[in-house]
């Protein structure tokens, strides 16, 4: 059955990822009140790390959205070995968080571990504006469809599908806009 609460976090995620993809500042009001929503949604569904994570989305969305703010900057890239250590560190950190939930009624642990990490930084390099996090965001939002899926969050699975294929618009279109910042 879905909720209002349900629509209405799904609507306002959807806004933000479209917002995002035009590096609207607004964007991250939007995804603040959707991730707002999404912790109590979590929480009804056993999903102890999605609601830590949606109120970390929350605190980054707040820091996200006085970054954009307050300066215009440019689309940017890790270096190679700064993304592989990042990478690597995420996964460890994955493992652990999974391993600790693991001992509670924590839903499927370490998928949502997995989730929460990455989705961290992916939200993390989206304030700095660094072209890494559609990629992220692309293997977050496959993970995201399972999760709710299993869940039976069926809407928010959905959402999660629209998320994926904006994640990729995101990534043609921040490209397209890195490629003409370096022309001109």
């Amino acid at each position: 059955m879905i909720s209002i609460l349900e629509l209405l976090a799904i609507v306002f995620g959807f806004t933000y990822v479209l917002l995002m993809i035009f590096k609207k500042p607004i964007a991250w009001l939007f995804g603040v009140l959707s991730s707002l929503l999404f912790v109590q949604l979590s929480w009804e569904s056993n999903l102890y790390i999605q609601t830590g994570l949606q109120s970390i989305y929350v605190i980054i969305g707040i820091i996200g959205f006085i970054r954009w703010n307050k300066a215009e900057f440019k689309i940017k890239t890790l270096s190679k070995n700064f993304k592989i250590s990042l990478y690597v560190l995420s996964l460890i950190l994955s493992c652990l968080l999974g391993f600790l939930m693991s001992f509670t009624n924590q839903s499927l642990p370490y998928w949502d571990a997995f989730i929460s990490i990455f989705g961290i930084l992916a939200t993390y390099l989206t304030t700095e504006k660094q072209i890494e996090n559609w990629i992220i965001w692309i293997f977050v939002n496959l993970s995201s469809i399972i999760l709710f899926s299993e869940q039976k969050l069926y809407l928010s699975a959905y959402l999660y599908g629209a998320y994926l294929l904006l994640s990729i618009v995101g990534l043609i279109q921040w490209n397209k806009v890195k490629l003409r910042e370096k022309v001109s």
